[in-house]
């Protein structure tokens, strides 16, 4: 069904425009950034970016994935970016040191299959298409991967609560793993990248609420949400998964 903005593919992005109009950066914005950086983490790791074939599904008008990969210094062999909607062209000095190639207002499932790609990111784009379309979204990505030499990154919503106003449909957690394992994807990690105090206080070891009760005196519950999230995926409103064949 459409969300409810009688959308059925929503082309809504997270801004670093709108995240500091609130004079803070609200969870949602900590989140979007410790994913990339995990990505980042992940590439830099062994030399990884190196020999790295990037596709980024969803990558956004801002393209923040790739920007933070030019911050980081880590250039690829290549990165290419697809967006439902359009695409900021990136600095001059960015594309001159990166091979970088442009799909906007490209629909992922259009696009044909193509081998050698190291590493394929889609991050907080499920939750934008409907379920069928998303469950063949991803099995249409499964066509990109090389059993054994392609990581799947991908983080969706997976609260079982009142879906956001902009997002069409959400996985729940339990549900998002099943269609996973019945597409054949192994599972390598998944994370949670923000969760409720509430939702998570419950499951801590005695050194765990130690530590978050410490952490507390400091931090606010945007940081409090973030920090502990990675340890209860299962309990967390929203996860990231590795993924191989």
């Amino acid at each position: 069904m459409p969300n409810e903005f009688g959308k059925t593919i929503d082309k809504t992005y997270l801004s670093i425009d709108m995240a500091e109009r609130r004079g803070y950066l609200h969870r949602d914005y900590i989140a979007h950034c410790f994913r990339w950086t995990h990505v980042i983490k992940f590439l830099n790791e062994k030399k990884r970016y190196e020999s790295a074939h990037i596709l980024d599904i969803a990558c956004g008008r801002e393209t923040p994935l790739l920007k933070t990969l030019y911050s980081s210094r880590l250039i690829p062999q290549s990165y290419t970016g697809i967006d439902f909607g359009p695409i900021n062209p990136p600095d001059e000095a960015l594309t001159k040191k990166f091979p970088v190639t442009l799909y906007p207002n490209y629909n992922i499932l259009d696009i044909l299959p193509t081998q050698g790609w190291t590493q394929i990111v889609m991050l907080e784009m499920l939750e934008h298409v409907e379920q069928d379309m998303g469950r063949e979204v991803l099995k249409h990505i499964q066509n990109f991967m090389s059993p054994g030499q392609t990581t799947f990154f991908m983080s969706t919503p997976c609260f079982d609560g009142h879906k956001a106003a902009n997002h069409v449909y959400e996985w729940r957690y339990d549900e998002l793993r099943e269609q996973l394992t019945v597409l054949n994807f192994k599972i390598e990690n998944v994370w949670g990248t923000f969760a409720s105090i509430k939702d998570y206080v419950g499951h801590f070891t005695s050194e765990q609420r130690e530590i978050f009760d410490e952490l507390r005196e400091y931090y606010d519950s945007n940081v409090l949400s973030v920090i502990f999230a990675p340890m209860f995926p299962e309990y967390s409103r929203n996860a990231l998964w590795q993924l191989t064949i």
